[in-house]
């Protein structure tokens, strides 16, 4: 059987969904975890991603009941027309101000690494601008440049890991290994926000080309960010320890500075490193930028979709725009961290309703 182009295959599904949660929090991630739960940050962070993990296993499940619908169009279905709509609503301003924090969280990375003197709207703009003609081109497109360059962005952060482990400490792991349940939970809110992007299965369920397989391959692709961020968080509190990590602004990027190919292959490797992780936060902010002109488009009933990606534009920007400060911008994501937490316990609500009802009218 050929395959219609607007189909995703199953390798694409595992990319698009380690796509959506690669991206800029690589850059910080051990500095948050440091900082949220200092008593044991390796273990809070593979938690969460555990619990990120059955979240998605209900996103599927969700989708199963409803194969050619997204969440816009069955939430109305399952709670009613009027709390379907608002929960519509809240799936938008998520999206836009989650692409807007992206967006000016990757700028602002740019400008204090690499571009000093270059304005700050610039940057955005210009990023903006080319995440605007990938999303114009539709979820294939999207699948494809994910298909193609997610898995070099794994491989250098997985490079980034195996090359600091010659710097790596074991005694400032085992320093901080314990038990405190408690203060993992309560971490829990805080990291969750690095996890978040797998939400993408609502939205793409219905282009999938073969979605008995969905699970399986959806898990493939949660897995793999999972992974590399808590390795990431591991390594680097084995290089620099717990201090150090919650005072630096962007720890992985500082053991790329101690990283050496064998034979002086390349000196500066942190330069290689950004170049990938541009791509990332790249296709990142894409996959949101996606989500949020397919949720207003959905909501209001409409099919066309692209006149929305260039609507949607200068709102991203200004949304971007807004926090003032490093402070801010970090206000900006555990706010939309905690929408997106609210956001998967609700569909954990609906799959309960749908079930219920089902049953009901059984």
């Amino acid at each position: 059987m050929q395959q219609r182009p607007d189909r995703l295959s199953n390798i694409e599904i595992t990319f698009l969904i380690s796509s959506a949660i690669l991206g800029v929090t690589g850059l910080h991630l051990p500095r948050l975890a440091s900082q949220i739960a200092p008593q044991n940050p390796i273990l809070a962070t593979i938690t969460t991603g555990i619990l990120a993990c059955v979240f998605l296993i209900v996103m599927v499940a969700l989708g199963k009941r409803f194969p050619n619908d997204t969440i816009i169009e069955y939430g109305s279905k399952i709670a009613g027309n009027f709390l379907g709509r608002i929960l519509g609503l809240v799936f938008i301003f998520y999206f836009l101000f989650t692409s807007g924090t992206i967006l000016r969280s990757f700028a602002s990375a740019v400008k204090g690494i690499l571009l000093k003197d270059t304005p700050l709207e610039f940057i955005m703009i210009t990023m903006l601008l080319t995440s605007m003609y990938l999303v114009l081109n539709g979820i294939s497109s999207l699948a494809k440049v994910c298909e193609s360059f997610s898995p070099l962005v794994v491989l250098v952060l997985s490079l980034v890991i195996l090359l600091s482990i010659k710097n790596f400490a074991p005694e400032r792991v085992h320093s901080i290994i314990n038990n405190d349940i408690i203060s993992i939970v309560q971490s829990i809110p805080h990291i969750a926000p690095a996890f978040l992007g797998y939400e993408i299965i609502l939205f793409i369920y219905p282009f999938m080309f073969d979605q008995e397989k969905v699970l399986k391959y959806s898990l493939y692709g949660i897995t793999i960010p999972i992974i590399l961020f808590s390795a990431l968080v591991i390594v680097a509190v084995g290089v620099f320890g717990i201090d150090s990590n919650a005072l630096s602004m962007y720890p992985t990027l500082e053991m790329t500075k101690y990283i050496e190919f064998p034979g002086a292959f390349a000196e500066r490797f942190d330069i290689f490193f950004m170049v990938f992780w541009i791509i990332g936060s790249f296709i990142n902010l894409s996959c949101f930028y996606y989500m949020a002109t397919l949720s207003i488009t959905r909501w209001l009933g409409l099919i066309n979709y692209k006149p929305f990606v260039i609507v949607l534009f200068p709102i991203i920007i200004f949304i971007g725009l807004l926090p003032q400060n490093a402070y801010q911008i970090g206000q900006f994501l555990k706010y939309v961290g905690f929408i997106g937490i609210a956001i998967n316990i609700t569909i954990v609500l609906l799959l309960l309703i749908s079930i219920l009802t089902h049953k009901k009218e059984r």
